[in-house]
């Protein structure tokens, strides 16, 4: 079995699973930790290690209200762990190959999970991916920013880095499917036969991935699953199109509400408290938005 392998940054240690016919790598990074001067930025290449890395865990979540703590289905039985790790150092991927050789050239799935965009990570059992390898599939899951994190959008990012101005997260996306054409072969897994699947916000981010002209060559095909569709010219208050201008709002609003004025001044904060005066600044805007639309 294929249990340490050599990706494009150095070695990587992986561990049996359930099953011992397959090897899961976790905890794998495709990017540089995107904190301090790379908050808010598209993510930067990986630097390389030296000897073996033992990829025997889950790394931390990204950033995001705690798990297990609501009252909703998702807390319940999805998010459930509040003492779960948790880090803005969050840009990893775990890799499920049932492969005894590089050379097998294996179909590969690579893996979104949903939440929203708020919520969500590869740790959580719904993606244990060891099932989808037994049938002889290289499985991959993708971390990424979430929330204020990985979507905010701000004047002086767009005049700053115009290439990359917001949509963090479905740029870590992008840079993980990179990782996966120039590293899967060495897993067992086929570059040139890529499924990129999701549900919910998962779902929606296959479909942006879709939509992207920059991603032609890193995936032949695509499970959609629960994804939110609706109808452009449809005005629900809530979920529809918007235009960046209003999302730049959006973001001044948030840093005035955050007590900032620049993105500087913004990159400095404590991770959670950005995190924890997001959740405050975006539950009165949603009661906002449902007063609004229950008295119209």
């Amino acid at each position: 079995m294929l249990r340490v392998v050599k990706t494009k940054n150095g070695y990587v240690k992986g561990i049996e699973a359930a099953d011992p016919g397959i090897t899961v790598f976790k905890g794998i990074p495709f990017a540089t930790p995107p904190v301090g001067e790379n908050r808010w930025k598209e993510p930067m290449p990986c630097e390389d290690w030296e000897g073996e890395r033992e990829c025997y865990k889950f790394a931390p979540i990204s950033i995001q209200d705690t798990p297990g703590l609501g009252d909703d289905i998702y807390c319940k039985e999805r998010h459930v762990d509040p003492d779960i790790p948790m880090s803005e150092d969050c840009l990893y991927l775990n890799v499920w190959t049932p492969a005894k050789s590089a050379d097998e050239k294996l179909p590969v799935v690579v893996c979104f999970f949903g939440g929203a965009l708020q919520w969500g990570y590869t740790a959580e059992m719904e993606f244990d991916g060891e099932r989808v390898a037994r049938r002889g599939i290289v499985v991959v899951t993708v971390n990424y920013r979430l929330n204020a994190f990985g979507f905010l959008a701000h004047p002086e990012l767009t005049a700053s880095q115009p290439e990359a101005p917001t949509d963090f997260g479905s740029l870590d996306q992008q840079a993980g499917l990179r990782w996966v054409h120039e590293n899967i072969e060495a897993f067992g897994g086929d570059p040139s036969n890529v499924t990129i699947a999701g549900q919910s916000a998962g779902g929606g981010s296959v479909l942006s991935q879709m939509t992207c002209p920059d991603n032609e060559g890193l995936f032949n095909k695509a499970v959609v699953q629960s994804a939110m569709i609706w109808d452009p010219y449809e005005d629900s208050g809530i979920v529809e199109p918007g235009e960046m201008d209003d999302a730049e709002q959006s973001g001044m609003d948030f840093f005035e509400y955050l007590g900032v004025e620049s993105v500087e001044e913004a990159r400095k904060l404590d991770a959670v408290y950005v995190r924890d005066k997001f959740s405050e600044y975006m539950k009165g805007r949603m009661e906002k938005i449902m007063t609004t639309t229950k008295d119209e």
